[in-house]
């Protein structure tokens, strides 16, 4: 159908009955139509062909723009393929460009919302799904007191300088854990790198000046007294925590996480399952007459499962600020005591939480119990059995452990009166095999 297309005859135009839409060219133009719809809608195009095959070139809608003005948009067209060009091609690249520009800002948009803590959650969520909730909730959290004025920026943006710096400010006051979240940081960027969630990991070739060195600092006796008395004066379940803690020589996230069901009927005994364990075993804990009353104590929370916690819903937390209160009730101990009665200076090394493993130990020895007995208590995967002997050494060793746990708890104890054992051997009872 060609017509002379006027608006006069545009406004009249409709699609026949039983068909989805017609094609009206002008008369005067040529490829120069109005393609009218069932609908009623009514556009207007150019139809050429180029490379054997035919195309359209959309002019706009009616009413939007005019027939004049459609009509002078054909003629520019025409005057491209004149001079060999490309209408609808360029239409069309013009399009992809649009919205590959449209792709790259979302792009960027999105680059920009995925800060550094939402990297570290991402991380925690889905990268430590399969590690011990102990480890989900502290790397991350060592992570972003790291990064803490960074936390809300791009998690892209992060340049090497600014994470070297970082661990450089930390290594000067805690080279310990400076280089343990460096490690953290390193493994959760490098997470985000192999998901091509940010483009290069900022801790990848991050230097630490200073090494991290293995601990070998064992509490002197006064401070073993000065730590079970100071934890007599803290509020509850601290203080009860620290003593087991104390006693036990179990790790602190273990003892912390310590639920009811878990004991004994008769409270002499706690098994730690294997799925709180550090090395996946399940752990028998022999609990001495002190922790025993230490856990008597221990304000019981309807409802909750949990042995140390204030909410009744998940572990204490908030080890920093208890150990600062720990620490503030030695400090006004030392204070308070009477002229030549003074424990003397402070250690230049301050003690952690895990000394009281190695300080038990070391006490242990001292006392006459054998290695392999100190690697059970504190159940470590290798220790003094190693190699084909540890394969076909199946001993718990549980009467010579329950032995031990006793002795602690009275050397501790002698510490905290002020009490020097006479002597460092301890008489043991024998078992019913004849066995120390």
């Amino acid at each position: 159908m060609r017509q002379k297309l006027t608006k006069t005859l545009v406004d009249s135009l409709t699609c026949p009955p039983g068909r989805r839409d017609v094609l009206v060219f002008d008369s005067e133009l040529t490829g120069f139509a109005v393609r009218v719809t069932e609908t009623g809608a009514k556009r207007f195009l150019l139809q050429f062909t180029r490379g054997g095959r035919t195309k359209r070139l959309p002019l706009g809608k009616h009413g939007e723009v005019t027939v004049y003005e459609a009509r002078q948009a054909a003629l520019v067209a025409l005057g491209e393929l004149a001079k060999g060009g490309d209408p609808v091609a360029e239409r069309d690249a013009m399009q992809e460009a649009l919205r590959a520009a449209e792709t790259e800002r979302r792009r960027a948009q999105e680059a920009d919302a995925f800060t550094v803590d939402k990297l570290l959650t991402a991380w925690a969520e889905t990268g430590l799904r399969d590690a011990s909730d102990r480890h989900r909730q502290d790397a991350p959290r060592a992570i972003r007191r790291l990064l803490e004025p960074r936390l809300h920026d791009p998690a892209q943006a992060l340049t090497q300088a600014q994470a070297q710096q970082a661990i450089d400010t930390l290594a000067k006051t805690s080279p310990v854990m400076a280089s343990r979240v460096r490690a953290y940081a390193r493994t959760a960027f490098g997470w985000a790198v192999r998901r091509r969630f940010i483009p290069e990991n900022p801790f990848a070739a991050i230097e630490l000046e200073v090494k991290e060195r293995s601990r070998e600092r064992v509490l002197a006796d006064a401070e073993i007294g000065e730590i079970w008395r100071a934890a007599g004066q803290l509020v509850q379940p601290w203080g009860a925590y620290f003593r087991v803690l104390l006693l036990t020589l179990q790790r602190k996230s273990e003892v912390a996480g310590m639920r009811w069901a878990e004991l004994s009927a008769d409270g002499r005994i706690w098994t730690v399952p294997a799925a709180r364990a550090k090395n996946k075993k399940a752990h028998i804990v022999h609990l001495s007459a002190p922790v025993r009353e230490a856990l008597a104590v221990v304000p019981r929370l309807e409802g909750s499962r949990l042995v140390f916690t204030t909410t009744g819903k998940v572990p204490i937390a908030g080890f920093t600020q208890a150990l600062d209160a720990l620490r503030a009730e030695i400090a006004k101990e030392r204070a308070e005591a009477p002229p030549g009665d003074s424990q003397g200076a402070a250690p230049s090394v301050p003690w952690t939480m895990h000394d009281f493993r190695r300080t038990g130990v070391t006490v242990l020895a001292g006392l006459g119990f054998a290695p392999h007995v100190a690697d059970r208590l504190l159940n470590h995967v290798q220790g003094a059995i190693k190699g084909v002997a540890a394969v076909y050494q199946r001993q718990e060793f549980l009467p010579e452990r329950e032995r031990a746990m006793t002795a602690w708890a009275e050397y501790v104890l002698r510490q905290a009166a002020g009490k020097a054992p006479t002597s460092n051997v301890v008489e043991l009872r024998r078992n019913p095999k004849g066995t120390p």
